[in-house]
């Protein structure tokens, strides 16, 4: 529970001790990466209680939010169909209280969802920072 709870507060939308830190919204939701929180209950056998709880914790709605539906990036064929499904389907809600602001997401693959959410956040008036967890690697490149 300890690791699934100190995960999900790292990845809080607001972290007092080290600017913001909000994650690529994914089907509608925002906080912490789903695929992530699975991956660390896996890891370390706790239930789904205890995910609950810790994204409980969390407090998962944050200032980076999904504007509209988008289709999986997965089902796009190039990158500027990927640019053009996810193009004005973010916006920053209320105001951010950091200088420097870590956006995590969980897959980077063309990187075209990652370049809208740090446009819309640049033009907050933040200084980005970007981290994924893994990549695709293409096999026909």
């Amino acid at each position: 529970t300890g690791l699934v709870s100190a995960y999900a507060l790292a990845v809080m939308e607001e972290n007092g001790s080290a600017g913001v830190v909000v994650t690529a919204p994914t089907c509608g939701a925002c906080g912490a990466v789903p695929a992530v929180l699975k991956r660390v209950q896996e890891s370390t056998g706790c239930g789904d209680r205890d995910v609950l709880h810790a994204l409980a914790t969390a407090g998962i709605v944050g200032n980076l939010v999904k504007t509209r539906p988008t289709r999986p990036q997965k089902e796009m064929t190039n990158l500027a169909q990927k640019q053009a499904n996810v193009r004005g389907a973010f916006a920053v809600r209320g105001q951010l209280t950091g200088e420097h602001l870590l956006v995590l997401d969980d897959l980077f693959d063309s990187g075209a969802t990652l370049t809208e959410i740090t446009r819309v956040l640049r033009a907050a008036s933040v200084e980005v920072y970007v981290a994924t967890l893994t990549k695709t690697i293409h096999t026909d490149a």
